[in-house]
């Protein structure tokens, strides 16, 4: 629940904030002649209030009213492109009071690659490594995808997780982990056009952007919206058609 963190800066309306952002950058994408699909992952702008701007390291007028939301141009100095990288997608897909490779990555195989993994086995906790206390997320993370039992599933999930390690619990950024470096490298094997080596979220985020795969899961998902049920075989066959329709260049 990304309302409940036990980071303090962390309140209910620095969450509703970050709500906000992502309603008003996915509004501005939609309603912006000439933005193409992969300008949802990309764009180097974003809309934050005080609060928002205070939790990136953003600079905006002062004196400003705390619910106020101003557009920030820029943003990809800070290692924040597009959807991605905005706390409401970073906090919801973390633990209380850790980020989590798994989550991050679990969404991004199911919701933006269609692909399905599955219901982890009733005894997933036994099976897991013991965490101890000299042990960065990512070290214990990769110790679970070479777990046997764990390792089928955690091995498609962590990879495109570990790109926004650079991210703390509530979408802070973030460089040290438990007084190690953190490391966002990864290489990704989904069976898709979105496999490769990645140094971070910049460059994973443009893959998103790029994809063939992505575009068309988003197609799919989004008649799932509009016809509010799931795809039909019969409708699925508007999915390639739909999807070459939003081009690189304009929608």
């Amino acid at each position: 629940n990304a309302r409940t963190k036990s980071d303090p800066a962390w309140t209910s309306e620095l969450a509703r904030d970050a709500v906000r952002e992502t309603d008003a950058f996915v509004q501005d994408w939609f309603r912006t002649e000439g933005h193409g699909f992969e300008e949802l992952f990309v764009s180097d702008h974003t809309f934050v209030t005080p609060r928002l701007a205070s939790l990136y390291g953003m600079t905006i007028p002062s004196g400003s009213e705390e619910n106020a939301l101003f557009r920030v141009e820029g943003t990809a100095r800070l290692g924040r492109v597009g959807l991605l990288t905005q706390a409401s997608f970073l906090a919801v897909h973390s633990h209380d009071s850790a980020s989590s490779p798994t989550k991050r990555g679990h969404w991004i195989i199911e919701s933006a690659l269609c692909q399905s993994i599955g219901n982890p086995p009733m005894d997933a906790e036994s099976r897991a490594p013991l965490l101890t206390s000299d042990m960065t997320t990512r070290e214990w993370h990769e110790a679970l995808e070479a777990s046997p039992g764990c390792d089928s599933c955690h091995r498609r999930m962590e990879p495109p997780g570990y790109a926004f390690e650079g991210f703390d619990a509530v979408g802070r950024a973030r460089t040290r982990d438990r007084g190690e470096d953190v490391q966002t490298h990864t290489r990704l094997t989904t069976d898709s056009d979105l496999d490769g080596a990645y140094t971070g979220p910049s460059d994973f985020s443009e893959g998103m952007g790029q994809s063939m795969v992505v575009r068309r899961c988003f197609t799919q998902r989004w008649l799932s919206f509009a016809l509010g049920r799931s795809v039909s075989e019969n409708a699925c066959v508007l999915v390639p058609e739909v999807s070459a329709a939003i081009k690189s260049d304009a929608r």
